[in-house]
């Protein structure tokens, strides 16, 4: 189930980073549209397609593929996942588990 930026609510669920741009956006600060999909979902591109259609109404966005354990109050592992940005809905599916290659 992907769950819209601005209707996510539990940090459990969404992941640091976009419950973090949740609450920004919730605070009156400009965010872009986005979605949130969770890791234990398996979509086939096709689907997230129709993801990126549901939720952008604009060209091309931003692409973080993440994880909801990236960044810990124990630990952290920020820059293991990129962003990939100017991503097209055709390109999203590709995008989607970008990591970086050290």
């Amino acid at each position: 189930m992907a769950i819209d930026l601005y209707k996510a609510t539990t940090k459990s669920l969404v992941g640091n980073k976009a419950f973090n741009l949740m609450k920004v956006a919730k605070a009156g600060i400009a965010v872009p549209p986005g979605f949130v999909v969770n890791s234990a979902e398996n979509l086939s591109d096709k689907k997230l397609i129709k993801l990126y259609d549901k939720f952008i109404s604009h060209g091309r966005v931003s692409v973080r593929s993440s994880s909801d354990k990236e960044d810990g109050e124990k630990k952290s592992a920020a820059g293991i996942y990129k962003t990939l940005l100017d991503v097209s809905s055709a390109e999203i599916g590709i995008s989607s588990g970008s990591k970086r290659i050290f």
